[in-house]
């Protein structure tokens, strides 16, 4: 029993390092950001698991930028939803008119900078697989490493663009997507 207590204070020592760190970047958050409804939902990023608050902090600086509120709120009534593509997002409202950006802007977007926002794919696709020998093969990255709406008809793309049906490789896994091209 009286060897327990050194490994429970290890222990307990390691989550408390891990909690102060949280909570400086949380403070962090809410001191950088000037109206009280964000700094409240930053706040609130603290209080969720430490693998999806990093989320939970972007969608926060997301909504503070374009002043949306979230979903539940009553002004959100004939408006849209949006929310970053990773867990811990806060999911908020905007007109139809400013859902995410124009196309045109998303398809700008590198998306090894940053997620693309939800309803677009990241077109990028890379094999690589262990061999026998212990060395790594590695294929060559294509895609255009760009963002692009994902879609089930030519109708959801853009007149120049056509639904087309690729395959986007992760390692050794094959996803079928259907996304504007």
């Amino acid at each position: 029993m009286i060897a327990l207590i050194p490994i429970v204070l290890v222990i307990g020592g390691l989550y408390l390092v891990g909690n102060i760190k949280k909570d400086n970047i949380v403070k962090d958050a809410i001191n950088s950001i000037e109206d009280p409804y964000y700094q409240e939902l930053a706040g609130q990023c603290g209080q969720v698991d430490d693998s999806m608050f990093k989320c939970c902090l972007a969608s926060v600086y997301d909504m503070e930028e374009v002043e949306a509120r979230l979903i539940t709120d009553p002004a959100c009534t004939n408006l849209v939803s949006e929310q970053l593509k990773c867990p811990g997002s806060y999911e908020w409202c905007v007109p139809k008119a400013n859902v995410t950006s124009p196309q045109d802007e998303i398809q700008q977007l590198n998306c090894l900078d940053s997620p693309c926002p939800v309803g677009y794919i990241c077109n990028v696709s890379q094999y690589s697989a262990p061999m026998p020998d212990g060395t790594f093969a590695v294929g060559e990255q294509t895609g255009d490493l760009l963002c692009h709406k994902e879609c089930k008809t030519d109708d959801e793309c853009q007149q120049e663009q056509r639904c087309q049906e690729i395959d986007l490789v992760a390692g050794d896994t094959v996803e079928v997507v259907n996304m504007c091209l």
